[in-house]
C-alpha cells in the first residue's frame, strides 16, 4: 500500500471515529441562582433561570438553587441567552 493511500485511509478513519464519538449538542448541565417554573401538568414544567452557568442544549440537567422554583429538572431542550445569562428550558421533568 502506498504512503499516499495509507494516509488517506488513516484520515478517513480518524474522521469517522471523531464524528461518531462527539455528538453535537451533547447532554450537559446548568446551575442557576434563581428561577421560575410554569406547570404544564404532571411533573412537566417550563423553566426560566438566571444568572446561569453551564452548557448543553439537549437532554440537560437544570438545577435552580434558590427562590420559588428551587429544584432539579431534566430538560429535553434548553436555550441560553448570553446577554443576561439566563436560560429557557421547555417541557422539563421534575426530578425526585
Amino acid at each position: 500500500m502506498s504512503v499516499k493511500r495509507l494516509a488517506t485511509v488513516a484520515a478517513a478513519l480518524l474522521l469517522a471515529v471523531t464524528t461518531v464519538s462527539v455528538p453535537a449538542n451533547a447532554a450537559g448541565s446548568w446551575q442557576c441562582q434563581e428561577g421560575s417554573r410554569y406547570w404544564l401538568g404532571g411533573t412537566r414544567y417550563n423553566i426560566k433561570g438566571r444568572p446561569c452557568t453551564g452548557s448543553g442544549t439537549e437532554n440537560v440537567f437544570v438545577h435552580i438553587r434558590f427562590g420559588a422554583a428551587w429544584d432539579s429538572f431534566r430538560c429535553p431542550s434548553v436555550t441560553y441567552l448570553p446577554a443576561d445569562q439566563r436560560i429557557e428550558a421547555l417541557s422539563c421533568t421534575l426530578l425526585p
